[in-house]
C-alpha cells in the first residue's frame, strides 16, 4: 500500500492507475490474471487512507532513498559514457 501511495503522488503514475490500469501478480511476479483493472479516485483514497502517519513517513523515506539511488546510477552512466 505504501508503494501505491507513492505512485499516487506522481501525476503520470496516478493517471496510469486511473486510466491505463494494472494487472495483478503473485509474490513471484507472475500474472494471476490478464484482466486490466482501473482505480477510481475514491478507490485510491480508500486504499491509501488506511496508512498510518508512520507508514506515510516510511513511504516518503523509501521514495527519497530510491531517488538517491537513481541519481547515483545516472551519474555512473554519465561517467561511463564520458569515459571518466
Amino acid at each position: 500500500m505504501m508503494e501505491l501511495y507513492n505512485l499516487s503522488q506522481r501525476e503520470q503514475a496516478h493517471d496510469h492507475l486511473m486510466v491505463g490500469g494494472f494487472t495483478l501478480v503473485d509474490e513471484n511476479g507472475k500474472k494471476t490474471s490478464t484482466r486490466v483493472r482501473n482505480l477510481t479516485p475514491k478507490d485510491l483514497a480508500s486504499i491509501t487512507g488506511t496508512l498510518t502517519n508512520e507508514q506515510v513517513k516510511m513511504a516518503h523515506a523509501g521514495k527519497r532513498q530510491g531517488c538517491q539511488r537513481g541519481q547515483m546510477a545516472e551519474r555512473t552512466c554519465e561517467e561511463h559514457r564520458d569515459g571518466r
